[in-house]
């Protein structure tokens, strides 16, 4: 089995990646991958997800790179990877005839050319996560660009590692990858921060209010604000915190009753939120968990 194409995820867009090599590559080849990142204090993880033999045929524009003797990579626990593809309801169905690594990767070659192929690679993705193997590599640099070097043709699952502090730095994100190694790579590391926009709002609350920038307000009134945010895609990451912290103007009270969290426009049952006052840390008010 050989796969033709070359296929990658950051985030949610597809690569397609190539080579100028011009001689087949063992399996125990040395590769880096090079992660460029305006953000300082990135550290990359680089997990083999496939195994195989790297090959090109032909010469010129008309040759094609492909993987032969495709197999599960590294410590990647391919049976249980197996398993839960076919029982995924998302991708069950494509691979519900799929009983190799090599036919997986055929599927997923398949895929990353479907209109929904991003998400369904991104999908592939989190469950690969699931069942990988040892590490491969790891960037230490402080800084862009980051290296990670790695021994062996194949499919590397490539991503941020987990900050110590639990969190990334304010206007920071994490950045995920899927790709296939075919001599040395550079990719362009793409994470969206989130947003927020704070307003006050105007009205009785029945759904016709009035977003401003600025009001009156006298003693004893309520002010109403909102904090509206794009939350960057985390497909992949079985957990992850969005923290916003905010300040309450002087003279104003907080009232512990009054919050509404909506995602995607949809209210978040008030019993799976939380709402901590007293004795922060943090210096704030108030915190929703």
């Amino acid at each position: 089995m050989r796969q033709k194409k070359l296929w990658g995820i950051i985030v949610s867009a597809a690569l397609v990646l190539g080579s100028t090599l011009s001689a087949a590559a063992a399996n125990t080849k040395a590769h880096t991958i090079t992660i460029e990142n305006s953000r300082d204090g990135h550290v990359y993880e680089a997990y083999q997800v496939f195994s195989g033999e790297w090959s090109r045929e032909g010469t010129g524009e008309s040759a094609v790179n492909f993987l032969s003797n495709v197999d599960w990579g590294s410590g990647t626990d391919g049976p249980a990877l197996l398993a839960e593809l076919k029982g995924d309801g998302i991708l069950g169905e494509f691979f519900a005839e799929a009983d190799s690594a090599a036919a997986c990767a055929e599927v997923l070659e398949e895929l990353g050319k479907t209109a929904s192929g991003d998400q369904l690679l991104d999908r592939f993705a989190e469950l690969a996560w699931k069942h990988h193997g040892e590490k491969a590599g790891e960037s230490t640099e402080t800084e862009s660009p980051y290296t990670i070097d790695v021994s062996g043709d194949g499919y590397y699952l490539v991503k941020d590692k987990d900050p110590a502090s639990g969190t990334y730095p304010e206007g920071d994100a994490a950045t995920r990858y899927m790709l296939q190694v075919v001599g040395d790579i550079t990719v362009t590391a793409k994470a969206d921060a989130p947003t927020l926009e704070k307003k006050i709002l105007e009205g009785s609350g029945g759904g016709a209010d009035r977003a401003v920038d600025a009001n009156e307000a006298g003693i004893g009134d309520t002010v109403r604000y909102q904090l509206k945010s794009a939350v960057p895609q985390m497909d992949g990451y079985e957990k992850y915190f969005f923290i916003v912290h905010d300040t309450l103007s002087e003279g104003l009270d907080f009232l512990p009753e009054s919050p509404v969290v909506t995602v995607g426009g949809r209210p978040v049952p008030a019993s799976d939120i939380e709402v901590v006052t007293p004795g922060l840390e943090s210096g704030c008010t108030f915190e929703i968990v």
